[in-house]
């Protein structure tokens, strides 16, 4: 058995996982909620299908349940390195995982086993798997200030081939659905000049190797960030996430890309980093879009201030809520419809139908959002008048039961924002 000294036992302690925690610092955007998840250490992190999390820490690879408790410790390394990515195949059932201390790529399957070195690439930063077979890496194989490159990866035989060329220090990459690569640049000048990232994209015809492609070469998606340290995402609707650092200015939030919008959808705690981004797809209904019902996918990242922080949280889309309190809801009397997490400033229409009407599950109608409905499309009735709701996105309103409603309807209301434009749905509640 291989002895810890006790040195290296106390530097352990700074890796053991915690608990989730409230992630009060980072500030959601309007209509989205965050939740504080387990985080096994400080380590690259990547969730299953299965809501298992692997965990690499730059010594120990382990599997963690969802709740933080630790399942499977699979392998540890030699000595202390600095992880740079981690991913796992789900139809070929393996991980790899990079370091950037002396650049080696390692593969391993999901059991206890000794890693296998795939590739030595120095300076490996982050990295998506093309298929089952190949990795595209992004790393500064040079040095650093000699540019950045894109490599695939052969993982069964550990042959690579230079895809990309561009200048500055190493950025997050992304692969599309229809094969095309994002990159995000990232600037090797101190301080970073503000504005001085941008996110590019090649096709899939142009990854061939030949010739080394370069940023005169790409599709600018976007320009004028403040830093890109990590990539992922919607492979469905093509939506892309960035985490925008910059150490200088203190920048430090998710920005959503997508159908021409350019929108930040969290702002994090000034002067730290966020990580690991992982994008997991909804229900199909509802979309990860301001006001839409949790199923609508959810955006896992890490955060850290270096020091004292470490924290994996999950970003989801936050629906207004509607609930029916009071003694009419039970019989003759006054009931209150309370509406809580709906737009500032905004107001609701509220329809009502037969509970024996109501659909056995939601749908959506597509406008620019899905409008996510609960209401027979035919049955629906309005209730007369609005709902104001306050700077907090709170309002409500009083009605009284003469008797026999009770256990007869179902209500659902409609928000609005303070221009009058159609921007959610709440849920169905009950009489």
């Amino acid at each position: 058995m291989r002895t810890v000294s006790p040195r290296r036992a106390w530097s352990l302690l700074l890796f053991l996982p915690t608990l989730a925690t409230n992630p009060a610092a980072d500030t959601p955007g309007q209509g989205f909620e965050l939740q504080g998840l387990p985080y096994p250490g400080r380590s690259a992190t990547y969730t299953l299908a299965t809501g298992d999390v692997l965990a690499f820490d730059g010594l120990n690879v382990d599997l963690y349940d969802a709740d933080g408790l630790q399942l499977v410790h699979l392998a540890t390394l030699d000595a202390f390195v600095f992880p740079s990515f981690l991913l796992y195949e789900e139809d070929h059932a393996f991980l790899v995982f990079g370091e950037s201390s002396g650049g080696v790529v390692y593969r391993m399957n999901l059991t206890p086993s000794a890693p296998q070195p795939v590739a030595t690439i120095p300076l490996n930063y982050a990295a998506v798997f093309e298929d089952g077979s190949h990795l595209l890496v992004s790393a500064a194989t040079r040095g650093f200030g000699q540019g950045n490159q894109v490599l695939r990866l052969d993982l069964d035989t550990g042959v690579t081939t230079e895809l990309c060329c561009v200048a500055g220090a190493s950025g997050p990459i992304v692969l599309a659905a229809d094969g095309s690569l994002v990159y995000g640049t990232v600037t090797d000048l101190w301080p970073p000049p503000a504005g001085s990232s941008s996110l590019l994209r090649w096709s899939a015809m142009q990854l061939t190797g030949s010739p080394v492609l370069d940023e005169s070469d790409a599709t600018v998606l976007a320009s004028g960030l403040d830093g890109a340290a990590s990539l992922t995402i919607d492979p469905v609707r093509g939506t892309l996430f960035l985490a925008e650092n910059n150490f200088a200015t203190g920048v430090n939030r998710i920005r959503r890309f997508g159908a021409g919008s350019n929108v930040v959808v969290l702002d994090g705690t000034a002067f730290q980093s966020i990580s690991n981004l992982e994008f997991d797809g909804g229900d199909g209904l509802a979309e990860f879009l301001p006001h839409q019902p949790a199923t609508g996918g959810t955006l896992r990242y890490n955060t850290t201030d270096f020091a004292v922080v470490f924290e994996r949280n999950a970003l989801r889309p936050l629906r207004p809520a509607l609930a029916l309190t009071g003694p009419g809801t039970i019989g003759p009397g006054s009931f209150d419809l309370e509406l809580t997490q709906a737009l500032p400033n905004g107001f609701a229409i509220v329809f009502y139908d037969l509970l024996s009407q109501v659909p056995a599950s939601e749908y959506a109608l597509n406008l620019s959002f899905p409008l996510v409905l609960g209401l027979s499309p035919g049955g629906a009735r309005r209730v007369p008048g609005i709902i104001p709701q306050d700077a907090l996105g709170s309002g409500s309103a009083s009605y009284v039961n003469p008797g026999g409603l009770e256990g007869l309807f179902a209500v659902q209301a409609l928000l609005f924002d303070s221009s009058a434009k159609l921007a959610g749905s709440s849920n169905v509640a009950k009489l």
